[in-house]
């Protein structure tokens, strides 16, 4: 078996057929289509059980209790017997030559992991294409592997290789070897409800000595308002996702600092304890002061923000961020959130004067 394609199925009944219809159909035929059905309450054991019984390559795991999106794809994975692995979430929908293009990429560049493009599209039916690099592949190899923990720690930025790499950290749009990831044993962490899919392959990376990235729009990304990171609806416990997600990347990165990836990682760090802050501040009435205190406290004596406030070089922060930084280092989160707002105000008016000329 070359391929296995992987997927954890929790209530996607209505996009589930499409998702099996591009499956089943890709060019690429050696395929293994494991489906982990985990815990549904809608028709998704039905959908399964109808295209399970059309196709053989089809294989069904069914949890019994809902494990969350780390404990359904380790599931998966514990079932795949795929030389190379690929996961597609349910409710996103690929192309016919998805599986080919990344198999084409990552066999033929003799590497490690091969990436493709995706865009994304909203349920109004809008489509987002994001900048991405020259067309063509990409190869990162040699001294430049050990720079993908930094690009995907910072994944906006080209300084690491020249161009940016959206989607990175994300459990889709990428092929991977199985022999890499039972050697490391590589896996979910399963106490994280947030960034569970960048927080694998951050574990993944450091094993990986040549990517392949190819700039093919193969994979198309569902835009869910109710996604864990994105839900429109405020949840205290999302922000002790966040915190919880930071402590486990830098457990990762003990015994592998070096400047880059350490420059990396507190960037990170500062923008997720940016959008924390922020939370508070402008949701301080719809939160209790219980659960106010309970998230200030996970997240001024975390070691990620710790080592954040007593690094001696800030010099990959702007000078905005940095003096927003000193105010939330003061526990003033007023002072913060309306100095970033004085300086986004004064920056549109500025933008707006030189456009009129």
């Amino acid at each position: 078996m070359k391929v296995s394609i992987l997927t954890s199925v929790y209530n996607k009944g209505p996009w589930l057929a499409r998702w099996f219809d591009a499956v089943c159909n890709q060019t690429f035929k050696d395929l293994e289509i494991v489906v982990v059905d985990n815990a549904s309450t809608d028709n998704c054991p039905q959908i399964i059980a109808e295209y399970a019984a059309k196709d053989k390559r089809i294989k069904v795991v069914t949890l019994k209790v809902n494990k969350g999106p780390t404990g359904g794809l380790n599931a998966a994975m514990n079932h795949a017997t795929g030389d190379y692995w690929t996961i597609a979430d349910a409710d996103d929908f690929i192309d016919a030559n998805y599986v080919q293009v990344l198999y084409d990429a990552i066999v033929n560049g003799n590497a490690d992991m091969s990436m493709c493009v995706n865009d994304v599209f909203f349920p109004d039916g809008r489509t987002e294409h994001k900048p991405w690099p020259p067309k063509g592949r990409h190869v990162i190899e040699g001294d430049k592997a050990k720079l993908l923990p930094c690009q995907l720690l910072d994944e906006l930025n080209d300084k690491y290789f020249g161009f940016h790499m959206p989607e990175m950290g994300a459990e889709w749009n990428k092929m991977f070897k199985r022999s890499i990831v039972e050697e490391w044993s590589i896996s979910y962490n399963e106490n994280l409800w947030i960034w569970c899919d960048f927080d694998f392959y951050l574990q993944y990376v450091w094993h990986a000595k040549k990517v392949v990235y190819t700039t093919d729009t193969v994979y198309h990304f569902y835009q869910s308002e109710n996604s864990a990171t994105r839900a429109t609806k405020f949840n205290i416990s999302k922000l002790l996702y966040v915190i919880d997600a930071l402590d486990s990347i830098e457990k990762q990165l003990k015994g592998r600092e070096f400047k880059e990836l350490t420059n990396a990682f507190l960037k990170f760090c500062f923008l997720r304890i940016r959008d924390v802050c922020n939370e508070l501040y402008f949701r301080k009435q719809d939160i209790s002061q219980s659960d106010y205190d309970k998230v200030s406290e996970r997240l001024f004596h975390s070691n990620p923000i710790q080592k954040l406030f007593n690094a001696n070089d800030l010099s990959f922060l702007t000078a905005k961020e940095r003096i927003y930084l000193k105010w939330v280092k003061k526990g003033n989160l007023k002072g913060a959130v309306l100095f970033e707002r004085v300086c986004g105000a004064l920056s549109r008016r500025i933008n707006k004067y030189f456009l009129k000329r």
